[in-house]
């Protein structure tokens, strides 16, 4: 037989440092960096969540931010993560794509798979498969990537930015009378080498002008 690394038997996720899949290339203007989108639904409850009506504390967005983060024409972001954060109860579920298994860029199969990614921290009987004792099961399934966690938007992004491996994280808040996007990226390539980039976002009303400053005031400390 051989000892080599086979994909069915493949653990990579298992630990929690394992999330993205950046690249070699260096082109067009810097080598490849991890990106992080946050979403603060601030009226969404993780125990209430329901995929069949998910416009209840307009969760439909965070699903909606999840596939525009993560899907591209030829399959999934690897270098990529979105983290829904249902603020009314106090959970987040992260969803990488260097890990997911089987996603599709619909907002119903995607709000089931969310759904099954909660309950794996909220119902006994839902975990995932233990990687270590059944690594094919665990593997090929389908909460492979999704991680629930009793975790708010604050301390979400105090994670976030914690994964800095010695290089620069920059915290990026998108409001409406916020710099061109286009200015920042130009503003990316200056300075230090980049980790990544945590990118906060507002729900259906926004990221109030209050907010962000008290989440840049966070990213600060």
């Amino acid at each position: 037989g051989s000892s080599e690394h086979t994909a069915k038997r493949c653990t990579f996720g298992a630990n929690s440092s394992e999330r993205f899949l950046l690249c070699d290339s260096v082109e067009p203007h810097a080598p490849c960096f991890w990106r992080r989108f946050i979403v603060p639904l601030q009226r969404a409850d993780a125990v209430a969540f329901n995929p069949e009506d998910a416009r209840v504390g307009r969760a439909d967005v965070g699903l909606r931010c999840v596939s525009s983060a993560l899907f591209r024409s030829q399959g999934l972001r690897r270098n990529s993560q979105a983290c829904i954060c249902f603020e009314a109860s106090g959970h987040c579920l992260e969803v990488s794509g260097a890990l997911a298994r089987d996603l599709r860029p619909d907002d119903n199969a995607l709000a089931f798979r969310v759904r099954s990614g909660l309950d794996a921290l909220l119902k006994e009987g839902c975990q995932a498969p233990d990687p270590e004792t059944d690594p094919v099961a665990w593997s090929a399934g389908e909460l492979r990537g999704l991680e629930a966690l009793a975790r708010t938007k604050n301390k979400a992004l105090k994670a976030a930015l914690r994964q800095a491996d010695g290089k620069r994280v920059v915290l990026m808040l998108l409001t409406e009378d916020g710099t061109p996007i286009r200015k920042v990226c130009v503003q990316l390539r200056q300075g230090p080498p980049l980790a990544g980039v945590v990118v906060l976002l507002g729900d259906d009303r926004g990221l109030p002008a209050e907010e962000a400053d008290a989440m840049a005031t966070l990213a600060e400390k």
